[in-house]
């Protein structure tokens, strides 16, 4: 089991590959983002980001820090159907291909997650 969102279903997607037996569910929480023109307009995503609306959640993350004027760092994760992809002004970017080859990970490489990213940019931005 994953949590939805894009990263889960690539995450869920690896997994059901390496064993065709194994059960895959993906969660997602939030209301459905079909036709919703708060989330569909661009122009709205600093709407979408207000607590009063419920598209985001806010999660602190550390604690207090001089770096950031001894504040705590809040991080918006998306309460939505699509996930952080239906928040983010829908739009897409991947790090460059060190940034997956400096983790050294067998199976996690720049030319292994390619043809992935392939999949999402040319097939999987239509579900808006």
């Amino acid at each position: 089991m994953t949590v939805g969102g894009a990263a889960g279903c690539v995450i869920a997607g690896r997994l059901a590959k390496v064993d065709p037996k194994l059960q895959v569910l993906i969660i997602e929480a939030g209301p459905n983002n079909l036709n919703n023109k708060d989330i569909t307009t661009p122009g709205f995503h600093p709407f979408l980001l207000n607590p009063a609306k419920k598209y985001a959640e806010f999660y602190v993350a550390s604690n207090p820090s001089a770096f950031i004027g001894d504040r705590k760092l809040v991080i918006p994760q998306a309460a939505v159907l699509g996930g952080g992809s239906s928040i983010n002004l829908m739009m897409y970017t991947r790090g460059s291909e060190t940034d997956y080859d400096d983790w050294e990970m067998q199976g996690w490489t720049f030319s292994d997650l390619y043809p992935l990213f392939k999949k999402v940019t040319y097939a999987g931005m239509h579900w808006v």
